[in-house]
């Protein structure tokens, strides 16, 4: 699989064909990560003393091959109404479920990728022994294995004559430890209509406001209300004046106004994204003060990456563990793993997708399924959401954080990336 850059424009409204492309680029992505590990990767001669490596079967070869046990990936889906099926491009089968299943941390629901060990029966159905996401890869493997001049973060270059090499990121990298006072500051659910949020907010300001060192970023992360957004005029002026009311307060510090980039991701609940994703940035109708009095404010949408020298930042602003653990088709292992925060971050990893659920059960634009991509894994992963805050540990070097709900209970978190130390303060 060529990765080329397009420059074609992109529509919200999808060709017939661009969804069956969608879950093809996916399966070709996680099929060629698979296939570089050294479990799957087939010895170069016959002679080879390598011990035996584990043969992927496509599904359409089972036709001629006799019941046995086999070695499946693809795609769970659903074909038939109450029955579960694996699909890759070439065709697919029905899977049984019948009696004890081993399966690896993570959580599996239609449209997840998996690894199925199984018995093909001769009633033409693959009886389930195993159920397993695909092993994952690190950053820097995939980079190295597309070259360090490979753009896989897509944003404009400013300097396009500079040979991106490993010399280059190495210098970049020494920089980015040797700047120890770099810190970012993540909050979700900053409630604007809430007094209580406001004053957390103020004090907040004023902490930082008379530190040494200021934050490089505040990323502040929907739903910016305590309530969903109605389409009407008294919600769109009460939304307008949240806005001019925390400009006016951030107009307060002038060292951190002055200093600070302040980021703004929007939530479900903000307008005018619905429940499609990803959704579009907050719209400037709301946002004249804030340009205003607020020079370094910057309203992305959602999900949101941003780049810090070497490092990767990914923010999704979405109730995914909930909605993942809903719709599981089996239940995780949690004798394997009791914490369902290592279920989710390991999904969203070895899917290489920040969502990897049904079109149906979560929305999106799919010209723009791209943007919910993790390939090459992120450095960090912050998945905003109403579940408890979280930290969980590191896998190579990506790291998923929840930083829990600012309006509910006064939590967020510190990211250094010198030392990629992640911290859960609270105010």
């Amino acid at each position: 699989m060529r990765h080329v850059r397009s420059h074609q424009a992109l529509q919200l409204h999808a060709t017939s064909g661009l969804q069956s492309r969608m879950l093809r680029d996916r399966y070709e992505i996680i099929k060629q990560r698979i296939m570089r590990n050294e479990n799957f990767r087939p010895p170069a001669f016959v002679a080879s003393e390598k011990p035996n490596y584990f043969e992927i079967t496509p599904i359409k070869n089972l036709s001629g091959c006799k019941p046995g046990s086999y070695l499946l990936f693809g795609m769970l889906t659903q074909m038939t109404e109450g029955k579960h099926h694996l699909e890759d491009p070439g065709a697919f089968i029905e899977l049984e479920f019948s009696g004890k299943i081993t399966t690896t941390v993570g959580l599996f629901t239609h449209n997840c990728f998996v690894l199925v060990e199984g018995e093909y029966t001769d009633r033409k159905t693959f009886r389930v022994v195993m159920l397993g996401l695909p092993p994952s890869e690190t950053r820097d493997e995939t980079i190295q294995m597309f070259g360090y001049n490979a753009d896989m973060f897509g944003a404009p270059r400013e300097a396009n004559t500079i040979v991106r090499d490993a010399c280059f990121f190495t210098a970049i990298g020494q920089l980015e430890k040797e700047a120890v006072n770099i810190s970012f500051v993540m909050l979700s659910d900053v409630w604007l209509d809430d007094a209580k949020v406001l004053a957390k907010l103020r004090l907040l300001f004023e902490g930082y406001s008379t530190r040494a060192y200021i934050p490089l970023a505040f990323i502040f992360i929907g739903n910016f209300t305590s309530r969903p957004y109605i389409y009407n005029g008294a919600d769109y002026q009460e939304y307008k004046d949240l806005f001019k009311t925390f400009a006016d307060l951030i107009h307060e510090f002038p060292d951190l106004n002055r200093t600070c980039q302040f980021v703004f991701v929007p939530g479900p609940s903000d307008p005018w994204g619905g429940n499609i994703i990803p959704r579009p940035p907050i719209p400037e109708v709301f946002l004249t003060r804030m340009r205003a009095k607020v020079p370094n404010a910057v309203f992305t949408s959602n999900p949101a990456r941003i780049k810090y020298c070497n490092q990767e930042i990914v923010v999704f602003r979405e109730d995914l563990m909930s909605k993942m653990r809903r719709n599981c088709i089996v239940p995780p292992d949690e004798e394997q793993e009791a914490e369902l925060k290592v279920h989710l971050s390991k999904t969203i990893m070895e899917q290489c997708h920040l969502c990897p659920l049904p079109i149906d059960i979560q929305p999106r634009y799919v010209a723009f399924d791209h943007t919910l991509r993790l390939y090459p894994l992120p450095h960090l992963i912050v998945v905003a959401d109403k579940y408890d805050a979280y930290i969980t540990e590191k896998e190579g070097n990506t790291q998923t954080i929840n930083p829990g709900s600012f309006g509910n209970q006064g939590c967020f978190m510190t990211y250094s990336p010198s030392d990629m130390l992640v911290e859960m303060c609270s105010v």
